[in-house]
Formats: C-alpha cells, sequence, structure tokens
C-alpha cells in the first residue's frame, strides 16, 4: 500500500517525507523534489533517527500515514511484535511530537476481528473471539494502542481487507500468502480447498483500495474514527472466487503455454483438519510447505462474515463507490501474476 498512496499524493502539491527501512524505498521514485527520505526504524527510540532529523520531521509534519507492518501470517508473535506492536508506541510519540499536526492514520486490518463470525461494525474491536494467527493478533493490540491516545491525537484507523493488486495495470507490488496459494492452485497441488464456498471472501484492489483510503483522509470528519477499507458487500463468495479464478487460469494458461490441472475439491472443517493431519504425518516437505502456508489464514475461510461500512458510507461516500466488485479487476491481476511467472519471489516475502 505504501508506494500506492505515494504515488497518489505526488498528484497533489503536497511534500512527502518518507521513512523507511530501505534506501530504495522498494523502487519510489527519488527525482521528484517533493520527496524527502529518511533511513529509519520504528522499533527503535526516536525511530533510529538523528536528533536533528527527528526534530526536523517533527517541526514540518502536518500528517501522518503509518502503513509500515510486517504482514507474514506465518510467524510467531514475538517475531511480529518489535514492529507491528512496539513500533505503533514509536510513531505515537513521533505524533504526539508534531505541534502542528493535523491528522494520523493508522493502518490496520479487517482481520483484528479473529475468530468472529457475522457482522462486524467499524466501531467493534474487543473481543475473545480468538485469531487464526499472529499477524491478527499483533495488529489488534496495535489498535489497543491507538484508542488510548485518539482523545488526545487526531488518530484514524483504517481496517483493509486483503489487497491483492493493482487493478489498472494487474501489477502486484508485494506477492504474498494469497499470491503463493493461487500459484499452488495453478500448478494444481492443493487438492482440497479449505473453507465454505458459500462464505464470502473480501478481495479489494490496491489502486481501489488506496484512493478510498485518500477520499476519506481529506474529509475535516475523519478524525478520530475506524473505517472498513474492503469490498464488503460487493465481496464474491469463496466458490465465485474460485470459480472465476480457475476460469482466468484456462483463459492464460501458464507462462510456458500449460494448462491448469483439474479444479480442487472444497473441504469443509472436519475433512481439512484429517487432510491437514495426514501430510503432516507423511513428512512430506513440499506439501508439508504447502499446508503450513494455507494453514497460517485458511480458518478465516470457515469464519462467515461481512464487514459493515455504515460510518464510511455515511462520513465519505465517495470512498465506499470507489471500491470496485472482483470482475472489474481481477482478470488484469491474474494475468500479469502469470505472465511475471508469479515472480518467483512470493516465498519469501
Amino acid at each position: 500500500m505504501g508506494s500506492e498512496v505515494v504515488s497518489r499524493i505526488l498528484k497533489t502539491d503536497a511534500k512527502i517525507t518518507l521513512l523507511g527501512h530501505d534506501n530504495n524505498m522498494s523502487g519510489v521514485k527519488k527525482k521528484s523534489n517533493k520527496i524527502k527520505i529518511f533511513k529509519g526504524d520504528i522499533t527503535k527510540d526516536k525511530l533510529n533517527l538523528s536528533e536533528s532529523e527527528y526534530k526536523e520531521i517533527c517541526k514540518n509534519t502536518t500528517h501522518i500515514i503509518h502503513s509500515a507492518s510486517i504482514t507474514r501470517f506465518e510467524l510467531p508473535y514475538q517475531k511480529l511484535k518489535p514492529v507491528n506492536v512496539d513500533g505503533v508506541r514509536n510513531i505515537i510519540k513521533l505524533a504526539s511530537s508534531c505541534k502542528n499536526l493535523e491528522k494520523m492514520a493508522h493502518f490496520s486490518t479487517v482481520y483484528v476481528s479473529g475468530k468472529r463470525k457475522g457482522l462486524i461494525l467499524e466501531k467493534e474491536r474487543a473481543h475473545n473471539a480468538g485469531f487464526v494467527n499472529a499477524y491478527e493478533k499483533t495488529k489488534y493490540e496495535a489498535e489497543g494502542i491507538i484508542e488510548k491516545f485518539q482523545k488526545k491525537l487526531p488518530i484514524t484507523t483504517y481496517r483493509f481487507s486483503t489487497v491483492i493488486g493493482n487493478g489498472k495495470s494487474g501489477k502486484v507490488n508485494k506477492f504474498g500468502a494469497i499470491h503463493y496459494s493461487l500459484r499452488l492452485l495453478q500448478l494444481g497441488m492443493v487438492p482440497v480447498i479449505p473453507g465454505d464456498p458459500n462464505n464470502k471472501i473480501d478481495i479489494i484492489s490496491t489502486d481501489d483500495a488506496t484512493e478510498a483510503f485518500y477520499l476519506s483522509f481529506l474529509k475535516k470528519n475523519s478524525k478520530n474514527k475506524v473505517y472498513h477499507i474492503c469490498a464488503g458487500k460487493k465481496s464474491p463468495s469463496l466458490r465465485e472466487f474460485i470459480g472465476k479464478t480457475y476460469s482466468l487460469f484456462r483463459k492464460y494458461g501458464t507462462q510456458e503455454g500449460g494448462k491448469p490441472s483439474n479444479p480442487a475439491t472444497f473441504a469443509d472443517f472436519k475433512t481439512y483438519e484429517l487432510f491437514k493431519k495426514s501430510v503432516q504425518e507423511s513428512e512430506n516437505p513440499i506439501f508439508s510447505k504447502i499446508i503450513d502456508t494455507l494453514s497460517s489464514f485458511s480458518y478465516q475461510l470457515y469464519c462467515p462474515k461481512i464487514f459493515d461500512q455504515k460510518d464510511l458510507l455515511q462520513d465519505s461516500p465517495e470512498s465506499q463507490k470507489a471500491i470496485s466488485s472482483l470482475d472489474v479487476y481481477y482478470d488484469k491481476i491474474i494475468k500479469y501474476c502469470i505472465n511475471s511467472n508469479w515472480r518467483l519471489s512470493h516465498g519469501k516475502n
């Protein structure tokens, strides 16, 4: 999301200060005279910046967009906590020192809802349903920190659903668990698909998510709120999503010109757990890796839920309208993934 948001802001007259852990800033163009880049670390005190750099940022910053996060679902809690939880505390300290701060955005996920089912409201956070993975837990805890400061600072939390790629170009900035799973489907390496095929699966394109966020961020009435940036009622069922995916696999084949094998079948929770156990007992390293990847998020596919967007629609109706249905953009994303051979780097992200 970070590079997409930067690209969107560059269309305005705003000047941007970027804090990144990488000098290349994931391909962000340094040529623009509207961008200033600092190399820092949100897990460190004062973001690991020099005293003069930190003071400069505090003096000049009017808006903060906090999008830094580790999104690898398979990692344990202790690997994620320094960035996803402790990093938020350091950004809050920065925000508290920015005397000209008008607004701060905190990027979160709709899956702070964990294993909850049913209608998930924007105003809700606290629950004891548990979590599917440590990533969800860390983002939940981060929101808890944000809540404590919402009366003191103009912070708004934006919960995004699964962001899959740019709907106009098809480009995927970062391949993640969903792309890796789709790649395995294409290769015919997933004999059963976990999840209730009738449950909704909430997916959005990166550019739609960016535009919806940006339109809301401009609103004066969007301070101290929580918004769901997601497909919501436009979400396809898991059955529709998988059907569309296989249809596009047949359309584009593979980079080598082959066609995917027969579609995998859906498995109820009990059947999938038995299948997972048999794979783990076989000690087959390839299929064990596949099961580990799927298991990092698969339980969500058994938790039927819809993410309400009442507050987003009320405060920024144009934001909700900016989000397209899957049919509008999915074709381009699958074509990009196949033509790029899934960049063969997805396993590292």
